[in-house]
């Protein structure tokens, strides 16, 4: 796969995704292609474009029933970025979540962001079980 590839980047006029293309045109292979690439995260398989629609919306609209199967299957499975998140993942002297920066290289902004939001919604679980 090749590393550079942003399937974040939508259409400035449509806000479609390449995602959101392929299963327009009910282009089954790429859909499974950009699904299989490392760089694919649930965030990006959720974006809407301008009409509010996901790819999966855009796909079942579009009567791509087997586009729709592949990004439901996708989005069931557990993300693997985050399970590697949960591994290394450990608690400080402080009880506060920390992440060692050598793990970070090699992540897309976006799987960052969302190890961000997972690490906030932790530590708010954990304030709250302190109440």
């Amino acid at each position: 796969a090749c590393s550079n590839i942003r399937l974040d980047v939508a259409d400035i006029i449509s806000g479609m995704t390449g995602l959101h293309i392929a299963c327009h045109h009910n282009y089954a292979e790429c859909v499974r292609l950009l699904l299989a690439h490392p760089a694919c995260t649930k965030q990006i398989v959720t974006m809407v474009d301008r009409e509010g629609e996901t790819a999966e919306m855009t796909a079942s609209t579009s009567g791509s029933h087997g586009c729709v199967i592949m990004i439901k299957e996708f989005l069931d499975k557990p993300d693997p970025v985050m399970m590697m998140i949960d591994r290394r993942l450990g608690l400080g002297d402080e009880g506060v979540a920390c992440v060692e920066p050598h793990m970070l290289e090699g992540m897309t902004l976006i799987q960052i962001g969302d190890a961000i939001e997972k690490i906030t919604a932790m530590e708010k679980t954990m304030e709250e079980g302190k109440s």
